[in-house]
C-alpha cells in the first residue's frame, strides 16, 4: 500500500521578541517593528518631535480596534506596530539618540554606519545624523579604513568627517584597500580623493629638498656633512651653516643621498609625516651605510637620520595642512536652482 504524501507545511511568520533595555518599556504608546522581528517600544511624542516623517504618520487617523483584535499584525498588547525595512542594530543605533537614555555606540562595520546614516536621512532626524557623525569621527574606522568612512561622509555631507577620512587616507597608497562602501560613492566622490591625494603627494616631497642654508641645532646639520671619511658626492654643494662662524660643511655622503631620495619616493607615495618618522629602521639605505661607512657615521647614523626624519615629517604633516579637499554637497543643485544662483 503507497504511503500518502506527507502534508505541505507553509514556514511559519517568527513570532516578534522584544528589544531589550531601554526599548522595552511597557509605558510606551507605539511599538516599532524592525525588518528582523524585534518589538521596539517607544513613545509618540518623542519620534514626532524629532521627525517629520513620523510626525506625519502620527498624525494619520488611527483605527481603534476591538478587544478581540489587539493582537493583529498591527497591534500588540493594545499598541499600534509600526513596521519598519530597518533592522533591529540600525533601529537600536538609529533610536537610541532620539531618546534621553543614550548615543549611538561604536558599531563594528561601516555598514552599520550607513545604514544608520540611511535611517536618519529617510525619516529626516538631525539628531541621528550629528551623533553619528561624532561616534563615527572617533571610532577606529578613520584610522584603518578611512577611504570606506570618507566614501560614507562625502555620501552624506558629513564634511567633517571627510576631511578627517581624507587626511588618515594619507599614510596609504592610492587606490589603497579596497572598501565596500566605494559601491555607493559617485566617480565625483572618488576623483576629489585623487586629486587631494595628488596634490599632497606634491606639496610633501617639496620638503625634501636640501637648504641653502641650516641651523645648527637643525636636523640637516648630520654626519652626513662633517664626515670627511666616507664617500661623497661632490656634485651636490653642502649648505653654508648660520650663525657664522662655523668651520665649513663637507659635500653630503652618498649613503646619505640615497636615503633622501628614499624618503621623497616614500612621501610621493603616502604623504604623511608618519611616513618619514617610521622609514629609517626600514631603510635600505641605511642598513647597507651601516655595514660600510667609517666608525663615526657608523655611531651617529641611526640617531641623526631619526632626528631628520622627524623634522621632515613634521615639516611635512604643517605643509598639507594647507591643501584643501573639495568636499561640495552631495547632492548638486538642479538646473533650475543654478539659474536662480
Amino acid at each position: 500500500m503507497a504511503s500518502s504524501p506527507a502534508p505541505h507545511h507553509l514556514p511559519s511568520t517568527p513570532v516578534p521578541r522584544d528589544a531589550p533595555h531601554p526599548f522595552n518599556n511597557r509605558e510606551g504608546d507605539v511599538i516599532i517593528r524592525s525588518s528582523d522581528n524585534v518589538d521596539f517600544r517607544v513613545f509618540k511624542l518623542l519620534l514626532t518631535l524629532c521627525s517629520p516623517v513620523f510626525r506625519g504618520l502620527f498624525e494619520l487617523p488611527q483605527y481603534a480596534p476591538k478587544e478581540e483584535e489587539q493582537n493583529h499584525l498591527n497591534w500588540k498588547d493594545g499598541v499600534p506596530v509600526v513596521l519598519l525595512t530597518e533592522d533591529s542594530t540600525t533601529l537600536t543605533n538609529f533610536l537610541s539618540p532620539i531618546f534621553p537614555w543614550g548615543a549611538i555606540q561604536d558599531c563594528t562595520s561601516l555598514k552599520e554606519w550607513r545604514l544608520v546614516l540611511e535611517a536618519a536621512e529617510k525619516y529626516q532626524v538631525e539628531g541621528v545624523r550629528s551623533a553619528a557623525e561624532k561616534t563615527l569621527l572617533r571610532s577606529k574606522f578613520i584610522e584603518v579604513e578611512p577611504i570606506g568612512v570618507y566614501a560614507i561622509a562625502r555620501r552624506f555631507d558629513l564634511e567633517d568627517t571627510a576631511r578627517s577620512a581624507a587626511r588618515s587616507a594619507l599614510r596609504q597608497s592610492i587606490p589603497g584597500k579596497f572598501s565596500d562602501e566605494l559601491h555607493y560613492a559617485s566617480a565625483t566622490i572618488l576623483h576629489d580623493l585623487f586629486t587631494y591625494h595628488r596634490t599632497c603627494r606634491q606639496t610633501a616631497a617639496a620638503v625634501i629638498a636640501i637648504p641653502k642654508q641650516i641651523d645648527p641645532a637643525s636636523g640637516w646639520n648630520g654626519v652626513w656633512f662633517t664626515c670627511a671619511t666616507c664617500p661623497s658626492d661632490p656634485t651636490v654643494t653642502p649648505p653654508t651653516i648660520k650663525p657664522k662662524p662655523y668651520p665649513p660643511l663637507t659635500n653630503a655622503k652618498v649613503w646619505w643621498l640615497h636615503f633622501l631620495r628614499e624618503l621623497e619616493d616614500e612621501v610621493k607615495d603616502r604623504p604623511s609625516g608618519d611616513t618619514l618618522r617610521d622609514w629609517v629602521l626600514s631603510s635600505p639605505s641605511v642598513k647597507r651605510a651601516l655595514a660600510n661607512v667609517c666608525s663615526t657615521c657608523e655611531k651617529r647614523i641611526v640617531g641623526d637620520t631619526t632626528k631628520l626624519a622627524k623634522e621632515l615629517g613634521e615639516q611635512v604633516d604643517r605643509v598639507i595642512t594647507v591643501v584643501k579637499l573639495k568636499c561640495e554637497p552631495s547632492n548638486p543643485p538642479t538646473a533650475e536652482g543654478r539659474e536662480k544662483d
